[in-house]
């Protein structure tokens, strides 16, 4: 018997670090991809008279789909597309194909959990189990080092309390080959814009939907313009396509996920230099000098530091270390052992007048004490 997948693509459209996408390949011997756009979503109005999703999110979003369907076409499969109400569109295509189980990403709003649930009651009467994926995170909820009903309650202390113990997971690699799917199930049309009710977009936008996009814009950033580099000074203006990453987007709708970004960035570490790592990434005054301390003395390193720092040998570079406000990243370029000419006598001396003014000192006090008790000394 063979056992048949649903992978449901919701804020999840992509095929690199997909966590539903991979579960579903490793459990399964077919898989089928399935996108509904929810008419709940697409094209209705609020209570408030706008657009439920407006003209240019709508085009964003089918762009992201097309994109989406010639990625899984170029591994040998398709996309199946729907229009309607998605936990019923979803439901009766598993139940079409005989699928044992629906894998998805797990969304924590209210419209979405609602139909996330809708869809499990259905598929619980005819056996079939939804299992579900957090790939939306640079961290997983079950690598914190404390229960989610315990997690902090501001991002500071969230973050140091997590960059203490957790590092970020590597990136899931994309599929080498998908099956072909059942032929017996029609793929479907990706709607337009007119059939949402609004007129085509005739200016070309900025911003194109889709996985091959959102990479090609993250390359842009980190690699081609070195935009990254200027980040800390560009950050806060509101104009022009270089002062951000104008990765939010593609963030949102899962074209590319945290951890792909994350990885590039160790990429400039690893790949480039720790200088120019030091130069883009770093907020310390050292930032321009590509992050060069000169030489440090064993001394003046607290302990933590010096303990992390005798393991290692030159050229190697630390984890994150947290400290105040944040944490620091080392490379130790050069270790230098200076041997000290000590004159033995001299430092036995040393030592000696310290005990003696130690003693002394000690001695004065209980003096002092004996004659307070027989006098009445006005201090000043």
């Amino acid at each position: 018997m063979i056992n048949k997948a649903i992978v449901w693509f919701r804020n999840d459209l992509r095929v690199h670090d997909n966590e539903a996408l991979s579960e579903a390949l490793r459990m399964a011997d077919e898989v089928i991809p399935v996108f509904v756009f929810d008419e709940r979503v697409f094209g209705p109005k609020t209570p408030f008279g706008f657009d439920k999703t407006g003209v240019k999110r709508t085009q964003f979003i089918i762009e992201c789909v097309t994109d989406l369907r010639k990625s899984i076409e170029n591994l040998g499969s398709d996309l199946i597309v729907r229009t309607g109400i998605t936990e019923d569109i979803i439901f009766d295509i598993s139940t079409q194909l005989k699928a044992s189980w629906v894998f998805c990403n797990r969304e924590r709003t209210s419209e979405e959990v609602a139909v996330q649930d809708a869809l499990e009651q259905k598929l619980w009467t005819q056996g079939m189990e939804m299992r579900y994926s957090r790939g939306k995170m640079l961290y997983y909820t079950s690598d914190l080092p404390f229960p989610i009903t315990h997690t902090p309650d501001t991002f500071t202390s969230f973050r140091k309390e997590v960059e203490k113990y957790v590092p970020v997971r590597v990136p899931l690699p994309s599929p080498i080959s998908l099956a072909t799917i059942d032929k017996s199930i029609e793929t479907g049309d990706i709607p337009s814009l007119l059939d949402f009710g609004f007129e085509e977009i005739t200016a070309t936008p900025r911003f194109r939907g889709g996985e091959s996009a959102a990479l090609a814009q993250l390359e842009y950033y980190l690699w081609k313009s070195d935009n990254v580099a200027r980040y800390k000074k560009t950050r806060n203006k509101m104009l022009g396509w270089d002062y951000s990453s104008k990765l939010s987007p593609y963030l949102a709708q899962g074209c590319i996920s945290p951890k792909t970004i994350y990885d590039e960035i160790k990429k400039t570490i690893e790949n480039e230099s720790f200088d120019k790592a030091a130069l883009t990434f770093s907020s310390s005054n050292t930032s321009n000098s590509g992050g060069n301390l000169g030489w440090i003395q064993e001394e003046t390193l607290n302990e933590n530091l010096k303990n992390i720092l005798s393991k290692m040998s030159e050229n190697e570079i630390t984890s994150p270390i947290v400290v105040p406000g944040g944490f620091i990243i080392l490379k130790i370029n050069q270790i230098k052992k200076e041997k000290k000419n000590q004159n033995i006598e001299q430092e036995v001396l040393k030592i000696m007048n310290i005990k003696k003014n130690n003693q002394l000192n000690q001695f004065s006090k209980i003096y002092f004490n004996k004659v307070k008790k027989n006098l009445l000394i006005n201090e000043f």
